[in-house]
């Protein structure tokens, strides 16, 4: 009931969304595999996708 009334401000304390996520632990149990135990490279696709999203905003511009 809180969250509701919360989210109505300009710059909400907490939302409903938020929480929902509370519900859910997000600490490694052991029980499921990882990005790490699957060999994903988390590093490497992070810096993938920033450079594709900071495209637009190179020096020069997207066009330069």
């Amino acid at each position: 009931m809180s969250a509701k009334f919360l989210q109505l401000f300009p710059n909400p304390l907490l939302t409903e969304d938020q929480l929902n996520l509370l519900r859910y632990d997000n600490v490694k149990s052991g029980i499921h595999k990882t990005n790490f135990d699957l060999g994903l490279d988390a590093n490497r696709k992070f810096s993938e996708e920033i450079e594709k999203y900071s495209y637009n905003w190179r020096s020069g511009g997207q066009f330069a």
